[in-house]
């Protein structure tokens, strides 16, 4: 998942303290921001090869620079991706 989206996906319903204070508790959860150097030439790849919006093309980059799944809705956009890992997000649940 990539937090900008989250960040402005979350602002959209209600104020940004609130929308920060959501993304404090996925950290309390755990969750672990990625901070990749580089993503750009990879994510630059995603979009040559299969034509994601550029948010989702640094997202799959992410994921597969740190070895794990993304996390994604339920919209199918990705299905002939194999590169990464994808777990699909569908009506709550994953």
């Amino acid at each position: 998942m990539n937090l900008a989206e989250i960040r402005y996906t979350i602002a959209r319903k209600h104020n940004r303290a609130t929308t920060d204070k959501y993304l404090d508790w996925l950290t309390d959860l755990g969750i672990e921001p990625v901070d990749v150097d580089g993503a750009w030439m990879a994510a630059s790849e995603y979009v040559l090869n299969y034509n994601p919006a550029l948010g989702d093309s640094f997202a799959l980059a992410t994921a597969e620079h740190v070895e794990a799944a993304l996390l994604i809705g339920g919209d199918g956009d990705d299905d002939e991706i194999t590169d990464v890992p994808i777990k699909r997000f569908r009506d709550g649940s994953a």
